[in-house]
């Protein structure tokens, strides 16, 4: 049957289940991230002492740039290549939230939290 044949680009099942894996929790680390920020909100709230809109900013930068910057990504993607351009954005990602871990001030957290949500 023609509807069941694997892709060329996947020379085994094994490869072929990870590429699904890797694809799928990227679209979760975004909400996977925002989820466990807002259950952080009290703690990291205390730790700035910020309260009310402050604390909105911390979820709103991500969330803000992702999609500020999606169609631009997408563009970016097509002239890159696609699978550089993941693994680009799984760094790009992992770099700001770890800068965000050592960030000083509400301030720098929220625009390495922003900086985080282009990947």
């Amino acid at each position: 049957m023609a509807g069941h044949q694997r892709p060329e680009v996947f020379p085994s099942t094994a490869r072929e289940i990870i590429c699904v894996l890797t694809l799928c929790s990227s679209v979760a680390t975004s909400s996977l991230g925002s989820g466990s920020l807002q259950v952080a909100l009290p703690k990291i709230g205390k730790y700035y002492n910020i309260d009310g809109g402050d604390l909105t900013w911390i979820i709103a930068s991500g969330t803000l740039t992702a999609g500020s910057f999606l169609l631009l990504c997408g563009s970016l993607s097509d002239i890159v290549g696609r699978k550089r351009m993941l693994f680009l954005s799984y760094g790009w990602f992992a770099l700001w939230n770890l800068a965000a871990g050592f960030a000083k001030s509400h301030i720098l957290f929220d625009i390495f939290r922003g900086l985080a949500g282009i990947g």
